[in-house]
């Protein structure tokens, strides 16, 4: 898999309005059923070499700084304990 997989965009989707949208990754958000849960692939994909992981969102949701920062924050804390094969 690692020959295959470069760069990851990361996201939630939420629907509103019949259109979709995307949402920052946030640690809440693997609580509940709302959410796919991304945990356990961030820390698959985090133990492969040369992987990029890129952080997306559309504006049409307005997440505040700190939301985005602790989503930033919980990537990294994934990204130093990964799953090792």
């Amino acid at each position: 898999m690692e020959e295959h997989i470069k760069v990851v965009h990361l996201h939630h989707v939420a629907c509103k309005d019949k259109k979709y949208f995307w949402l920052p990754i946030h640690p809440t958000q693997e609580e509940g059923q709302k959410y796919l849960k991304v945990q356990h692939v961030i820390k698959e994909l985090a133990g492969m070499n040369g992987i990029y992981f890129i952080l997306e969102h559309t504006p049409h949701f307005t997440p505040s700084k700190q939301f985005v920062q602790e989503g930033i924050d919980w990537l990294y804390s994934l990204l130093e304990k990964p799953n090792y094969r």
